[in-house]
């Protein structure tokens, strides 16, 4: 165990040294001494101001301190709800190609694997205690507070390094059935949180996680891809966004393991083309499509998360307005995406049939919706007062969220086959009235109401739709 720890001494401390000269040789090109020294006198006065202003906020931090209990189980589902989110990109264990090369040598795996989770729980918790030491200096909270804070961040996170190793090894679909069944965990947690006392919850979920932690000890090198876990460590460690930036060379994973990526990809995209199937063709088109897009995609679901929680937190008519305009750039977004996806090669070189078009492209857009739909309900639980009229409101967002959608892409391929083809003011009309409705149903749950109304009105397009399709079949 001496000598593994000895050369990983030597070859993290050699990579440092490395990245000490691409940093120096980077700043050497964008900055000069005299920029240098003018960056440094600004950023000096600007801590001092900083300072001053957190004092003068004093009487905030303190009543933020006295309510600040109540978010405390909302941030441990936080830290699991990020578990989930990067166990997609990496498995937290930084092993790489260097460590890789030294199973070559009489060096054992599971003793360089050991040691790295153990650096890992190491790295934590020098991070809390700066962070612990750092807030309790500047901010006037109770240090007996921050310190059962830290503790239990500390601890919570330090259990999630093995269940991130395991999901990561997962393949695509298989994670994602187990990322549901987690985020369900998690809602029933935000349940049991609101009748348990905090202490009893808390010791109930760290209980959880020291099982999952015990039966997973026992897995750890069980079908492990380590291809997989290389190429995802050397990205993240050689991946520096300002020599990226500098050099104009991005550094990317040889494996696609992004969230998108792993749940689309499926065995059968290495086979050939079903022509006998043509739904199936059109899907893999599409398919394709939403793969190149999958950087805006995820730009998408970031903005759409700020939107929810950001605007969701400053009262019931800011969450109103907040699940419009989210509903309101998903559908137009992946309206574009569509009838960019119309003007594809492939797609003309087939039999043109736009209703089975439409469908293989549903079939995609359907999964994504469920994407949003997963943190819509997560908004819900986190920022309301749970109760069964909530349900009945989110039922009908699903429906306005599926008509919405169904009557965007409908307008694109009225718009591809008439060029000069314009929207007729009844359905502006009940498009903006499905969006005001929708911004008003939080803080008068009563508007909900004429949902039924409007998506009654609604289905009588479907008619003139069918027309539509018969006459360009």
């Amino acid at each position: 165990m001496n000598s593994t720890w000895s050369i990983l001494q030597f070859l993290q401390k050699h990579r440092i040294q490395k990245k000490q000269k691409l940093y120096k040789l980077a700043f050497g090109v964008a900055f000069d001494w005299t920029i240098a020294i003018y960056i440094a006198f600004f950023a000096f006065f600007l801590l001092f101001i900083a300072y001053d202003e957190l004092k003068n906020m004093e009487s905030l931090f303190i009543s933020y301190g006295e309510r600040i209990d109540q978010w405390f189980p909302l941030v441990v589902i936080g830290l699991i709800g990020k578990m989930l989110a990067l166990s997609f990109q990496h498995p937290q264990i930084v092993i790489t190609s260097a460590e890789w090369k030294l199973t070559s040598l009489p060096f054992s795996m599971k003793k360089i694997w050991r040691i790295f989770y153990v650096a890992e729980w190491a790295k934590r918790a020098c991070f809390y205690l700066v962070m612990f030491l750092f807030i309790s200096v500047i901010f006037p909270f109770d240090r007996e507070l921050l310190f059962t804070w830290f503790l239990t961040l500390f601890v919570a996170s330090s259990l999630l390094i093995l269940p991130q190793w395991h999901l990561f090894q997962l393949a695509g679909r298989q994670k994602m059935q187990w990322y549901l069944f987690i985020v369900f965990m998690m809602i029933i947690w935000r349940f049991v949180s609101l009748i348990l006392d905090d202490t009893i919850w808390l010791v109930i979920v760290v209980g959880c996680l020291l099982f999952v932690n015990l039966f997973l000890w026992m897995k750890r090198f069980q079908q492990v891809d380590w291809m997989k876990v290389i190429d995802a460590n050397d990205v993240r460690v050689w991946r520096m966004f300002f020599i990226e930036k500098m050099s104009d060379v991005e550094i990317e994973s040889t494996q696609r393991q992004g969230i998108f990526s792993q749940i689309f990809r499926t065995e059968k995209d290495r086979q050939p083309f079903p022509y006998k199937n043509e739904r199936v063709v059109f899907r893999r088109i599409w398919k394709r499509t939403l793969l190149k897009a999958k950087g805006q995609l995820l730009q998408l679901i970031g903005s759409i998360v700020l939107v929810l929680f950001i605007l969701g937190s400053l009262g019931q008519w800011e969450f109103g307005l907040a699940i419009s305009l989210t509903m309101f750039m998903f559908t137009k977004i992946i309206g574009s995406y569509f009838y960019e996806g119309l003007h594809e090669k492939m797609i003309h070189s087939l039999p043109w049939r736009i209703q089975m078009i439409k469908r293989s492209f549903l079939d995609w857009t359907i999964r994504l919706a469920v994407i949003y739909c997963i943190l819509l309900l997560v908004a819900f639980i986190v920022l309301q007062t749970t109760s069964i009229f909530m349900f009945i409101q989110f039922i009908l967002y699903i429906s306005s969220l599926y008509y919405l959608l169904q009557l965007t892409i409908n307008e694109h391929i009225y718009r591809f086959h008439h060029k000069w083809w314009k929207k007729p003011w009844q359905q502006n009309l009940i498009v903006i009235g499905i969006y005001i409705v929708m911004a008003c149903s939080i803080a008068l749950p009563l508007f909900s109401l004429f949902f039924v109304i409007v998506l009654g009105i609604m289905l009588q397009y479907k008619k003139e739709w069918n027309k539509f399709l018969k006459s360009i079949s």
